[in-house]
């Protein structure tokens, strides 16, 4: 009697991208906890949170460290404004992709496996853009779809305007950074930069960005001459 060796087949585990988040924290004691807790409570689990604190003077550092987390990172650094803290946390990411987290904004429970799937579906993808919301209003960027980076701006779509409502692949990184001294537009001149710089575009129409609007920032402040200046530097070196 011959014996058989008996064959299993198992199922191919999928991959699983690691996300690399960065966030640049400034006197963010009012909303930082928040923030890390909706990372925190991903449903999606391989991740890893950079926090950036960028010369904080109010409780900002205590309350980071008091999370009990090995996926949260705290970097202290000098005061140097939020380009160079995101500078900072791009030197020390490990992950396959990028998304960039204000310290008052948060992330919806499903939004790194919602990224998560779409990468497994289109894994050439270079930059996926999100739905976010501002107070009630939503805002989506139109159908699901993955286009070459040609075909995409053929189709008459525009690049994101902002760092934070898109997923970078990390590579994009290595040739492009944030230009530090700019107060505003800082994050479109980087946005339009990895566009430019993409192979594939991705569209997901989910919300999974919540972002707090504060009437104090410098982008809803009153216009001045610095802030026009931030402009046509952005402007230039695109």
């Amino acid at each position: 009697m011959h014996s058989e060796k008996l064959k299993f087949a198992f199922p191919l585990m999928k991959t699983q991208q690691l996300f690399t988040i960065i966030t640049p924290c400034y006197n963010s004691a009012a909303h930082i906890l928040e923030c890390i807790n909706s990372v925190r409570n991903q449903s999606y689990t391989n991740w890893e949170l950079i926090l950036i604190d960028d010369g904080s003077t109010d409780n900002t550092i205590e309350i980071i460290t008091g999370v009990s987390d090995s996926r949260v990172r705290l970097i202290c650094a000098p005061h140097g404004g939020v380009s160079v803290a995101r500078n900072i946390g791009l030197k020390h990411k490990t992950g396959d992709y990028c998304l960039f987290l204000d310290s008052d904004d948060t992330l919806e429970f499903f939004a790194l496996q919602k990224i998560s799937d779409f990468i497994e579906e289109y894994p050439d993808v270079d930059v996926i853009q999100f739905g976010y919301r501002i107070k009630d209003r939503n805002f989506s960027v139109g159908q699901k779809q993955c286009l070459c980076a040609i075909d995409f701006f053929k189709q008459g779509e525009l690049p994101s305007r902002t760092i934070w409502n898109n997923a970078y692949r990390s590579s994009l990184f290595d040739d492009i950074a944030f230009s530090p001294g700019i107060r505003v537009a800082e994050d479109t001149e980087v946005a339009i930069c990895c566009y430019f710089a993409a192979r594939n575009i991705g569209q997901l129409p989910d919300t999974l960005y919540n972002y707090r609007s504060d009437e104090k920032s410098v982008m809803n402040s009153a216009p001045d001459v610095e802030k026009v200046r931030d402009h046509i530097r952005v402007i230039g070196k695109l």
